[in-house]
């Protein structure tokens, strides 16, 4: 049904549809801040727990590392101690070569060498056994602490030919005398032996450094170096006195960022460092980072996309609305001026639904609603209230399209004509479920096409009177003339001394009988055009069909066809004028040649048969292509399928069946043939009818 109330531009629809734009930009921008807060989020949580977990790491390494160094410098102890018990420069006299000692206690491969100084700075004993010469360097008693282990610097050393770190212990002094001194050399890897086979990466870095700013061995990586200074300022100094620190600084040896962890070495003036640098830490996050930001920037852009495809169908569906909304009204206003509405019938419920428009046409009150077909009967006759029931019954039973036309009387007296239009309402599923249909006013169209076909019919009748008037006077006398030669023909021919075959002379007799049909032709067309339609009388169809077929086969001997002729006992006798069925029958069948030229066993059948006690059914069927081009104006005039037509033949076979009450049409088409079926208003012949003069 369509919607006839009025759409004006404060639609309340409109504001809903740009809060619900607004709403979905809303929402879609608050997602996107939501996901990048969730990313950022998540990308602190990860940092600071891959950032806890190296903290955590190089804690454990440094306490590791300080643990080794620890075990390492008390061994050293022990060692100075047992030297120091076994071999004092008292028991030791100085000679021309150090004393070698050969001590299984003393043997072990974490030393390089032990040696035995005494206060003159003279190397007493060692362990080495080649000719070793003087100490390295002397290391100044201490002014008390004497038994403390001192650790010297890293230095190279002649008697090892390498880096070595002097571990040294002064004997006590006796009457202000030093007594000497006992040290050990080893080599600074050996601090840093705990890391060989443990997971290293090339910028892991571990140190021993004293409190003196003087690295004594420092592990990057696979490569171990000693002797490194750092300016001691007072941020490290300030580093260097808690006892155990963690901070993140740049190194001053390489220039690298790292997380840094210290621990002091209890007991001596030593700390040790294990740094991890900060950008392989944070590298896995870093490229998490990275992905997360392009996912979420991908994310953002769908959401985004979505929100503004949303936000644009929104707008067009908006706009598809104002358009239907224009469109109705459009059609509403062409409706008022074409005077048509519409109508629907629900099939499951009977009910039937009027539109406005529809009420104002029947000048009826809306509020007095229209719900049954029962309710128009007050409008319309009870012949034509029976029809429009017959006819719903009909769309809904076999969904073909019904149209008929009403008259009706308004309630103000006025007399209308109607042109309904009812065509099945289908589900999905197709099944009919109702009925819409059209009511069209077309009482102006009919007053109209009254007046013009009476100004039609009179301008026709004197057009075709001086056409005929004109035909009859200028064709009479030829074909007077025509008739009279084939007399004259046929009696010489009887005359001759050697008479021609019989078929000569049945020929002319034929062609004479043609003559006097052309005659009929002129004047039966006269007749139809004026309006009379000629004179009809009972005439047999089986004899006008075979006339037809002779008068073709007269004319093109050379084609090869075959016709017959069907037609059923009631049928046999029709009301009509027999020339004018004859013309008809000829143009089909002479349509049907031309179309099977091709065909090398053409066919034709007519067959005629009662389908009342007042119609009479004739069809013409062959074996031909088939009509190639089926429309509604294939019975109009100048209207052909056909390269050399003129578009007469059928406008002439409608014409003339029209102008015997019935109807042609094609009734089917194909590659196997056509049947074109025409019909005869013809009374069934009765037994006092068949005696008229003009049965025969």
């Amino acid at each position: 049904m369509i919607d006839q109330r009025v759409h004006h531009p404060a639609d309340p629809k409109g504001a809903y549809a740009r809060r619900g734009k607004l709403f979905i930009g809303l929402v879609a921008l608050a997602m996107v801040a939501a996901l990048w807060l969730t990313l950022v989020d998540q990308v602190r949580f990860e940092r600071e727990r891959v950032v806890a977990a190296a903290i955590l790491q190089n804690q454990n390494r440094a306490s590791a590392f300080r643990q080794y160094v620890v075990r390492t410098l008390d061994l050293a102890n022990i060692a100075l101690d047992h030297t120091m018990r076994t071999y004092p420069p008292q028991m030791l006299s100085p000679g021309a070569s150090p004393r070698l000692i050969d001590d299984p206690l003393l043997a072990n491969p974490n030393f390089s060498a032990v040696e035995v100084i005494g206060a003159d700075g003279r190397l007493l004993a060692t362990t080495k056994g080649a000719a070793t010469p003087p100490p390295d360097h002397a290391h100044p008693p201490p002014a008390s602490d004497s038994d403390r282990l001192l650790v010297g610097l890293p230095v190279v050393s002649r008697q090892t030919g390498g880096a070595v770190i002097s571990l040294t212990r002064f004997f006590p002094a006796r009457d202000g005398v030093a007594g000497g001194r006992v040290s050990i050399l080893v080599k600074p890897t050996i601090f840093t032996d705990m890391a060989r086979g443990a997971a290293f990466s090339k910028t892991d870095v571990i140190s021993l450094a004293g409190l003196d700013g003087v690295v004594r061995v420092l592990r990057k990586g696979d490569t171990v170096s000693w002797g490194q200074t750092f300016p001691r300022d007072r941020g490290a100094r300030m580093r260097i006195a808690k006892r155990d620190g963690t901070f993140i600084a740049t190194s001053r040896l390489d220039g690298t960022q790292r997380f840094f962890s210290h621990r002091r070495v209890p007991g001596y003036p030593l700390f040790v460092t294990s740094g991890l640098a900060t950008d392989v830490v944070l590298a896995p996050v870093v490229a998490r980072e990275r992905s997360y930001i392009i996912a979420a920037a991908l994310l953002s852009v769908a959401i985004l996309g979505a929100a503004w495809a949303l936000i644009g169908g929104i707008g067009r569906r908006e706009r598809q609305v104002a358009e239907l909304a224009a469109i109705n009204r459009r059609l509403v206003e062409a409706q008022r001026i074409g005077a048509m509405s519409d109508w629907e019938l629900d099939a499951a419920t009977g009910q039937l639904h009027w539109s406005p428009h529809l009420y104002e046409m029947y000048e009826r009150d809306p509020a007095d609603r229209v719900t049954q077909l029962s309710d128009i009967r007050i409008y319309a006759s009870d012949e034509d209230s029976e029809g429009i029931g017959q006819g719903m019954v009909r769309v809904l039973t076999t969904g073909v399209r019904q149209e008929y036309s009403l008259d009706v009387t308004l309630p103000s007296g006025t007399e209308s004509t109607r042109h309904i239009v009812a065509v099945a309402r289908r589900n999905a599923e197709g099944a009919i479920i109702g009925i819409h249909g059209t009511d069209h006013d077309v009482t102006a169209q009919r007053k109209l096409r009254e007046v013009e076909a009476k100004l039609a019919h009179h301008s026709r009748v004197d057009a075709m009177n001086a056409m005929a008037s004109t035909l009859a006077h200028e064709l009479n006398q030829p074909l007077a003339i025509a008739t009279n030669y084939l007399a004259a023909c046929r009696r010489l021919l009887e005359r001759a001394l050697n008479p021609p075959e019989a078929r000569v002379i049945e020929a002319i007799d034929t062609a004479a009988t043609q003559v006097r049909n052309a005659g009929e032709i002129i004047r039966g067309v006269r007749a139809v055009v004026s309006g009379r339609g000629g004179a009809k009388h009972y005439v047999p169809l089986t004899t006008i069909c075979h006339d037809a077929g002779n008068i073709l086969r007269s004319g093109a001997p050379k084609r090869g066809f075959s016709l017959s002729c069907a037609v059923e006992h009631d049928a046999e006798m029709i009301m009509a004028v027999a020339v004018q069925i004859q013309q008809i029958l000829m143009n089909l069948i002479h349509n049907a040649l031309d179309a099977g030229v091709a065909v090398p066993h053409l066919k034709v059948a007519v067959k005629g048969e009662r389908v009342s006690d007042e119609v009479v059914a004739i069809s013409v069927t062959d074996n031909g292509p088939g009509i190639p081009i089926v429309s509604n104006e294939l019975f109009s005039a100048f209207f052909t399928t056909k390269e050399s037509g003129l578009g007469l033949g059928l406008s002439i076979c409608r014409t003339l069946v029209e102008a015997h009450g019935g109807e042609i049409g094609v009734e089917k088409t194909g590659p196997d043939g056509t049947t074109i079926r025409f019909t005869l208003a013809s009374p069934l012949l009765r037994d006092d009818v068949a005696a008229e003069p003009g049965a025969s």
